[in-house]
């Protein structure tokens, strides 16, 4: 009975984003159950608790263990008899731009015969609009959005338009509208999702911060730098408070408010939030993640700008010749 209560909460804290409180607690649940499983018990939850803490690589790990009996039963079909698992391992593929690797996993598990994959089902269009980030991560505009509205318009039905998965989804769909310019239905997307957001969520979720962020991104597009930093303020104290200073999404607020106080010609103030979303997506990404190669493209644009050549040089020697995309 303990256990089934603390399963529970565990998923509570996760459907709430309260990240620390599902790690703290899915560590005691491995304690209590491994004592009666032994060594063989395989943490199914924890790796999903890592990958929303932006520890990919503990996460992969987890995930590989868990998988390998699966791989030894079925060989390359497992992705058939465990979608879930497979779209789970291909997000944290996806957070390492290993995609290739990612979508044939998506891809794969869609081909299930798993009712919960049934192109009703509301697992479905979660995983499927985690295809769909990772194709706007590559510019893959064409084949995320047709993704995007059929999930949306999937969501609303199912889970109507207050549900935070479908917020999600406004969110990616915007994310989209905003890459491609199309300014006035990304901001229609993201204040009614941001409203809603405010309304329902607890103050402080992850999910509110993101809309948060991007709505800032789409204010510094539009040239409304006020509305943008005020935003990006809310979202960097807030990322940081709930994820950590190090996370990925407070990276992300970092070399984004970065890029605004660069436009603005702060140079001063931008500068140390780029070198520490370099610093830190180095570490959690690696070098030669898109994300980190865009901060460094950031930088040396600072430096072009701010009339220190030598310095932009510097920095473009170890960027290389690497095409990058903005992130």
């Amino acid at each position: 009975a303990t256990v089934r209560a603390m399963e529970r909460l565990y998923w509570i804290y996760d459907h709430q984003e309260r990240h620390f409180d599902a790690q703290r607690l899915q560590i005691e649940l491995i304690r209590i159950l491994r004592r009666v499983k032994g060594d063989e018990f395989r943490p199914d939850a924890l790796p999903h608790t890592y990958n929303h803490l932006g520890r990919y690589k503990e996460a992969e790990e987890l995930y590989e263990k868990i998988i390998e009996p699966f791989r030894n039963k079925y060989g390359s079909d497992w992705v058939l008899f465990h979608p879930r698992e497979a779209c789970h391992l291909g997000r944290v593929y996806s957070a390492q731009a290993h995609y290739s690797e990612a979508e044939q996993l998506f891809l794969g598990a869609f081909k299930t015969s798993d009712p919960e994959f049934d192109k009703e089902s509301r697992w479905r269009h979660i995983y499927q609009r985690y295809l769909a980030n990772m194709y706007i991560e590559q510019g893959l505009f064409g084949q995320a959005e047709p993704l995007l509205n059929q999930t949306l318009a999937k969501q609303r039905q199912l889970l109507g338009d207050k549900h935070v998965y479908t917020l999600e989804t406004m969110s990616s769909l915007a994310r989209l509208y905003t890459a491609q310019g199309r300014y006035e239905q990304a901001q229609t997307l993201l204040e009614e999702a941001l409203l809603t957001g405010r309304q329902r969520l607890r103050p402080g979720h992850p999910a509110t911060l993101r809309l948060v962020n991007a709505l800032a991104v789409l204010h510094t597009k539009q040239g409304n730098d006020s509305g943008a930093e005020e935003l990006f303020y809310e979202a960097l104290q807030g990322r940081q408070k709930e994820l950590g200073a190090d996370h990925p999404e407070s990276l992300e607020t970092k070399n984004d408010l970065a890029v605004l106080y660069k436009e603005q010609n702060r140079y001063d103030q931008a500068d140390p939030l780029l070198r520490q979303a370099i610093e830190g997506r180095t570490e959690k990404l690696g070098r030669q993640h898109p994300r980190t190669l865009a901060s460094i493209k950031n930088l040396i644009e600072l430096y072009r700008a701010w009339g220190m050549p030598k310095e932009a040089e510097r920095w473009r020697t170890k960027l290389g010749s690497t095409e990058v995309t903005e992130q």
